[in-house]
């Protein structure tokens, strides 16, 4: 003759099964949340990225956060190059914008190679236009006519710790 089991007995996840395993996977999820400094919302300072350019030199475009007056948030994409080791942007007049009107000017967030960058500051360098339009041509084969766009902001990437130069 077979015998039913009870449901308590067959399931797993029942409350009957468990019994004393309760404990530690209380104990596991405490440990987990209180280990991990991603439930604290955003990257704590000691965890923030190390600003390295070189290491995301071969990425095509980078993101920078902004918020404007009204508070609305935006990641604007863009191409950039290196010079000497230093990222620069080179952007139109609605990016532009998104800088200018940026409540945390000059300091924006970005993203580029799968990292973010808190605390950056944008410095424009107008000086380094001619140059900065130049490299962007050799990186970006349709960058080429940039260098003949007049009045393009022309913008440095630096950590805010660094100040200006």
């Amino acid at each position: 003759m077979h015998t039913i089991q009870s449901p308590a007995r067959r399931c797993p996840g029942s409350a009957r099964s468990w019994g004393r395993s309760a404990t530690v996977r209380a104990f596991i999820l405490i440990l987990t949340f209180a280990l991990t400094p991603a439930w604290a919302g955003n990257t704590l300072a000691a965890d923030a990225t190390p600003w390295k350019p070189a290491a995301f030199a071969e990425e095509d475009t980078l993101e920078f956060y902004t918020v404007n007056a009204e508070g609305e948030e935006h990641w604007a994409t863009v191409w950039f190059v290196l010079i000497d080791g230093e990222p620069y942007i080179r952007l139109g007049a609605r990016a532009q914008e998104r800088i200018t009107e940026n409540i945390n000017r000059p300091i924006v967030r970005i993203r580029v190679g799968g990292q973010t960058y808190e605390d950056i500051r944008v410095e424009e360098v107008p000086e380094r236009n001619d140059e900065v339009a130049i490299a962007m041509g050799d990186k970006y084969w349709s960058a080429g006519l940039m260098r003949y766009m007049p009045e393009r902001y022309t913008g440095r990437l630096t950590p805010a710790s660094a100040g200006s130069e």
